[in-house]
């Protein structure tokens, strides 16, 4: 049984925090194709990736001083939240024909996978803190989004 439980004020504010990632992704090309992303088709999911990449960073995060740990990989200059990040952008590396990009376009719930990764870390400030990224820089978005 379904029933509303917000406030009317609650339901407004995260209607204004969710016509932020519309735009945001409205906005968003792939040049491949020369098609934009449909930030309404793909909200859902959007928000899903949005804080799924919180919480999983936070929980690393906290995993990470709870058990001391400050190891890094021999020979690589990145520290572990850097590898986070890193292995996080691997895991969405694809290569796709433009009619199957085209396809997705129009009727996948899930934006293209560069999507998955640019967009709810540039909206971030923990991977702009891992990183170091300062406002301006590329992977930190002038208008930030956050819905959780």
């Amino acid at each position: 049984k379904l029933r509303n439980w917000w406030t009317n004020d609650t339901d407004k504010a995260f209607d204004v925090k969710k016509e932020c990632l519309v735009d945001q992704y409205e906005g968003l090309e792939v040049k491949q194709v020369g098609k934009n992303v449909n930030g309404r088709l793909t909200l859902g999911e959007n928000i899903a990736d949005f804080g799924g990449v919180r919480s999983s960073h936070m929980a690393f995060e906290k995993y990470l001083t709870e058990n001391n740990e400050t190891q890094v990989l021999p020979g690589l200059p990145f520290t572990p939240l850097q590898l986070y990040w890193i292995f996080f952008g691997q895991s969405w590396c694809t290569v796709a024909r433009d009619e199957k990009i085209r396809d997705k376009l129009l009727n996948d719930k899930h934006s293209p996978p560069q999507f998955r990764i640019n967009g709810p870390l540039s909206n971030y400030e923990g991977f702009a803190k891992d990183f170091g990224c300062k406002p301006g820089d590329q992977m930190v978005k002038e208008t930030q989004c956050r819905i959780w």
